[in-house]
Protein backbone atom coordinates (compact mmCIF):
# COMPACT_ATOMS: atom_id res chain seq x y z
CA UNK A 1 0.00 0.00 0.00
CA UNK A 2 1.44 3.47 -0.63
CA UNK A 3 -0.28 6.70 -0.20
CA UNK A 4 0.31 9.27 -2.76
CA UNK A 5 -1.06 13.00 -2.80
CA UNK A 6 -3.52 14.18 -4.97
CA UNK A 7 -3.12 16.16 -8.25
CA UNK A 8 -2.35 19.62 -7.62
CA UNK A 9 -0.37 22.79 -8.29
CA UNK A 10 3.26 22.47 -6.06
CA UNK A 11 4.39 25.14 -3.67
CA UNK A 12 7.31 27.30 -4.60
CA UNK A 13 9.65 26.68 -2.58
CA UNK A 14 13.37 27.90 -1.34
CA UNK A 15 15.99 25.03 -1.99
CA UNK A 16 16.73 22.63 0.51
CA UNK A 17 16.41 23.03 4.44
CA UNK A 18 18.34 24.27 7.61
CA UNK A 19 17.41 24.14 10.95
CA UNK A 20 16.99 27.28 13.15
CA UNK A 21 19.69 27.05 14.93
CA UNK A 22 21.58 27.71 11.86
CA UNK A 23 20.08 31.05 11.14
CA UNK A 24 20.89 32.02 14.39
CA UNK A 25 24.17 32.05 13.87
CA UNK A 26 24.19 33.97 10.35
CA UNK A 27 22.50 36.86 12.57
CA UNK A 28 23.64 40.11 11.41
CA UNK A 29 27.34 41.20 13.25
CA UNK A 30 25.61 44.13 14.60
CA UNK A 31 23.35 41.94 16.94
CA UNK A 32 25.68 39.53 18.62
CA UNK A 33 24.17 39.24 22.14
CA UNK A 34 21.02 38.58 20.42
CA UNK A 35 22.26 36.21 18.23
CA UNK A 36 24.45 34.48 21.06
CA UNK A 37 21.11 33.97 22.77
CA UNK A 38 19.63 32.71 20.36
CA UNK A 39 22.04 29.84 19.47
CA UNK A 40 22.07 28.89 23.28
CA UNK A 41 18.57 28.62 23.04
CA UNK A 42 17.86 26.74 20.14
CA UNK A 43 21.28 24.82 19.40
CA UNK A 44 21.58 21.33 20.52
CA UNK A 45 25.33 21.34 21.41
CA UNK A 46 26.06 19.66 24.59
CA UNK A 47 24.03 17.66 26.52
CA UNK A 48 22.32 18.59 29.48
CA UNK A 49 21.09 16.81 32.33
CA UNK A 50 17.46 18.29 33.51
CA UNK A 51 14.18 17.51 35.35
CA UNK A 52 11.27 17.44 33.15
CA UNK A 53 7.48 16.87 33.88
CA UNK A 54 5.17 14.87 31.54
CA UNK A 55 2.01 16.75 30.46
CA UNK A 56 0.55 14.42 28.35
CA UNK A 57 -0.14 10.39 27.73
CA UNK A 58 -1.69 9.18 24.83
CA UNK A 59 -1.81 5.27 22.93
CA UNK A 60 -1.26 4.23 19.73
CA UNK A 61 -1.63 0.71 17.89
CA UNK A 62 1.01 -1.47 18.22
CA UNK A 63 1.69 -1.45 22.23
CA UNK A 64 2.82 2.13 21.82
CA UNK A 65 2.45 5.14 23.85
CA UNK A 66 3.70 8.50 23.73
CA UNK A 67 4.91 10.67 26.49
CA UNK A 68 4.88 14.43 26.32
CA UNK A 69 7.25 16.08 28.77
CA UNK A 70 8.33 19.94 29.33
CA UNK A 71 11.30 20.59 30.53
CA UNK A 72 10.86 22.27 34.94
CA UNK A 73 13.28 24.94 34.32
CA UNK A 74 11.22 26.39 31.50
CA UNK A 75 14.01 26.16 28.80
CA UNK A 76 13.02 24.73 25.32
CA UNK A 77 15.08 21.36 24.53
CA UNK A 78 17.19 21.94 22.00
CA UNK A 79 17.95 18.93 20.21
CA UNK A 80 18.54 17.42 16.15
CA UNK A 81 15.60 15.37 14.84
CA UNK A 82 16.68 11.62 15.42
CA UNK A 83 18.64 12.07 18.97
CA UNK A 84 17.43 10.18 21.81
CA UNK A 85 17.48 11.13 26.03
CA UNK A 86 18.79 8.76 28.88
CA UNK A 87 15.98 8.93 31.05
CA UNK A 88 15.97 7.50 34.97
CA UNK A 89 12.79 5.79 36.06
CA UNK A 90 12.08 5.09 39.56
CA UNK A 91 11.00 1.81 38.66
CA UNK A 92 11.73 0.66 42.06
CA UNK A 93 9.75 3.30 43.93
CA UNK A 94 11.26 7.13 44.93
CA UNK A 95 13.62 5.87 47.29
CA UNK A 96 15.35 3.17 45.02
CA UNK A 97 18.12 3.50 42.82
CA UNK A 98 15.94 4.49 39.40
CA UNK A 99 16.63 2.31 36.09
CA UNK A 100 18.38 4.32 33.22
CA UNK A 101 16.91 3.59 29.86
CA UNK A 102 17.59 5.41 26.09
CA UNK A 103 14.28 6.65 24.30
CA UNK A 104 14.15 8.50 20.94
CA UNK A 105 12.80 11.34 21.04
CA UNK A 106 9.43 11.36 18.33
CA UNK A 107 8.79 14.93 18.21
CA UNK A 108 9.96 18.42 16.19
CA UNK A 109 12.80 20.36 17.43
CA UNK A 110 11.03 23.28 15.53
CA UNK A 111 8.25 22.86 18.52
CA UNK A 112 11.15 23.15 21.28
CA UNK A 113 8.72 23.90 24.69
CA UNK A 114 7.54 20.51 24.77
CA UNK A 115 8.76 16.77 23.73
CA UNK A 116 7.56 13.62 23.07
CA UNK A 117 9.40 9.85 23.64
CA UNK A 118 7.26 7.06 22.53
CA UNK A 119 7.39 3.62 24.00
CA UNK A 120 6.31 0.39 23.26
CA UNK A 121 5.25 -1.77 25.92
CA UNK A 122 7.62 -5.20 26.07
CA UNK A 123 6.08 -7.97 27.59
CA UNK A 124 9.15 -8.95 29.53
CA UNK A 125 10.73 -4.97 29.65
CA UNK A 126 10.66 -4.37 33.22
CA UNK A 127 11.43 0.18 31.85
CA UNK A 128 7.91 -0.01 29.44
CA UNK A 129 5.76 -1.77 31.35
CA UNK A 130 6.15 0.16 34.15
CA UNK A 131 5.80 3.49 32.13
CA UNK A 132 2.73 2.65 30.61
CA UNK A 133 1.31 1.65 33.68
CA UNK A 134 2.58 4.37 36.03
CA UNK A 135 3.93 7.05 34.14
CA UNK A 136 0.88 9.72 34.78
CA UNK A 137 0.88 13.90 33.80
CA UNK A 138 2.77 15.38 36.70
CA UNK A 139 5.08 13.07 37.28
CA UNK A 140 8.93 14.75 37.29
CA UNK A 141 11.76 12.16 35.67
CA UNK A 142 15.53 13.11 35.46
CA UNK A 143 17.12 13.44 31.69
CA UNK A 144 19.92 13.79 30.04
CA UNK A 145 20.50 15.07 26.64
CA UNK A 146 20.19 15.47 23.68
CA UNK A 147 22.62 12.21 23.17
CA UNK A 148 23.28 10.27 19.41
CA UNK A 149 24.82 10.99 16.18
CA UNK A 150 22.12 9.40 14.26
CA UNK A 151 19.97 12.63 12.76
CA UNK A 152 19.49 14.71 9.86
CA UNK A 153 22.11 17.59 9.12
CA UNK A 154 21.55 21.12 10.08
CA UNK A 155 21.69 22.07 7.02
CA UNK A 156 21.54 20.39 3.34
CA UNK A 157 20.55 21.58 -0.21
CA UNK A 158 19.62 18.11 -1.67
CA UNK A 159 17.13 16.42 1.58
CA UNK A 160 16.55 13.38 -0.90
CA UNK A 161 16.24 11.07 2.09
CA UNK A 162 15.04 6.98 1.87
CA UNK A 163 13.80 6.24 5.59
CA UNK A 164 13.73 2.72 7.00
CA UNK A 165 11.36 1.82 9.64
CA UNK A 166 10.30 -1.38 11.40
CA UNK A 167 8.36 -1.53 14.83
CA UNK A 168 9.23 0.79 17.53
CA UNK A 169 12.24 1.78 14.99
CA UNK A 170 9.95 4.82 13.60
CA UNK A 171 10.02 7.16 16.48
CA UNK A 172 13.50 8.39 15.49
CA UNK A 173 12.35 8.70 11.88
CA UNK A 174 8.64 10.39 12.77
CA UNK A 175 10.66 13.47 14.19
CA UNK A 176 12.73 13.23 10.82
CA UNK A 177 9.25 13.28 9.14
CA UNK A 178 8.00 15.50 10.95
CA UNK A 179 10.44 18.18 10.90
CA UNK A 180 10.80 18.37 7.50
CA UNK A 181 7.49 18.98 7.02
CA UNK A 182 7.93 21.69 9.58
CA UNK A 183 10.79 23.56 7.34
CA UNK A 184 10.48 25.07 4.36
CA UNK A 185 12.45 24.47 1.44
CA UNK A 186 12.93 21.47 -1.13
CA UNK A 187 12.97 17.92 -0.07
CA UNK A 188 12.05 14.13 -1.59
CA UNK A 189 11.46 11.94 1.45
CA UNK A 190 10.49 8.25 0.82
CA UNK A 191 9.12 6.06 3.63
CA UNK A 192 9.50 2.13 3.99
CA UNK A 193 7.97 1.28 7.08
CA UNK A 194 7.33 -2.55 8.25
CA UNK A 195 5.22 -3.98 10.88
CA UNK A 196 4.17 -7.63 12.15
CA UNK A 197 0.29 -6.62 11.85
CA UNK A 198 -1.69 -4.38 10.10
CA UNK A 199 -2.54 -2.74 13.15
CA UNK A 200 0.89 -2.37 14.13
CA UNK A 201 1.52 0.86 12.02
CA UNK A 202 1.82 3.62 14.83
CA UNK A 203 1.70 7.27 13.47
CA UNK A 204 -0.38 5.64 10.41
CA UNK A 205 -2.94 8.13 10.80
CA UNK A 206 -0.59 11.48 11.03
CA UNK A 207 1.42 9.50 8.23
CA UNK A 208 -1.46 9.65 5.67
CA UNK A 209 -2.17 13.39 6.86
CA UNK A 210 1.47 14.32 6.14
CA UNK A 211 1.55 12.79 2.94
CA UNK A 212 -2.21 14.64 1.88
CA UNK A 213 -0.61 17.56 2.92
CA UNK A 214 2.96 17.74 1.67
CA UNK A 215 3.72 16.05 -1.80
CA UNK A 216 7.67 15.89 -0.28
CA UNK A 217 6.77 13.18 1.45
CA UNK A 218 5.54 9.26 0.41
CA UNK A 219 4.93 6.21 2.56
CA UNK A 220 4.74 3.35 1.65
CA UNK A 221 4.14 -0.33 4.19
CA UNK A 222 5.39 -3.60 4.24
CA UNK A 223 4.18 -6.44 6.34
CA UNK A 224 6.43 -9.14 8.09
CA UNK A 225 6.53 -12.61 6.94
CA UNK A 226 4.35 -13.84 9.83
CA UNK A 227 1.44 -13.78 7.63
CA UNK A 228 -0.30 -11.82 5.37
CA UNK A 229 -4.02 -11.01 5.75
CA UNK A 230 -6.06 -11.73 2.71
CA UNK A 231 -7.20 -8.01 2.42
CA UNK A 232 -3.57 -6.93 2.80
CA UNK A 233 -2.75 -4.83 -0.67
CA UNK A 234 0.99 -3.64 0.28
CA UNK A 235 4.48 -5.10 0.14
CA UNK A 236 5.18 -8.43 2.58
CA UNK A 237 8.32 -10.31 3.67
CA UNK A 238 11.28 -9.58 4.50
CA UNK A 239 13.00 -5.83 3.44
CA UNK A 240 15.04 -7.09 0.04
CA UNK A 241 16.96 -5.20 -2.53
CA UNK A 242 14.37 -5.75 -5.03
CA UNK A 243 11.33 -4.01 -2.45
CA UNK A 244 14.36 -0.88 -1.75
CA UNK A 245 14.07 -0.54 -5.45
CA UNK A 246 10.49 -0.37 -5.67
CA UNK A 247 9.90 2.27 -3.36
CA UNK A 248 13.05 3.90 -4.49
CA UNK A 249 14.89 3.15 -7.82
CA UNK A 250 17.23 5.64 -7.04
CA UNK A 251 17.81 4.60 -3.64
CA UNK A 252 21.98 5.24 -3.87
CA UNK A 253 21.03 8.82 -4.65
CA UNK A 254 19.91 9.17 -1.55
CA UNK A 255 20.70 9.29 2.00
CA UNK A 256 19.29 6.37 4.09
CA UNK A 257 18.78 6.69 7.56
CA UNK A 258 17.32 2.91 8.93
Amino acid sequence: MTISTSSRPEPQRIRGFEMPWNRALRAPASAPEQAAGATRALGPWLPQEFAAECVEVYPHSGSMMTFVFRRVDGAPLAFRPGQYLNILFPVHGADAEPVDRSYSISSSPTQPWTFDITVKRDADGLVSGWAHDHLHPGDVLEMLGPVGAFHLPDADRRARYLFLAAGAGITPLMSMVRTVHRLPGRADIKLLYHAASPDGFTFSRELEWLVTMDSRIKVFYALGNRGTPASWSGMSGRLTAAMIDEVAPDAPGRQIYA
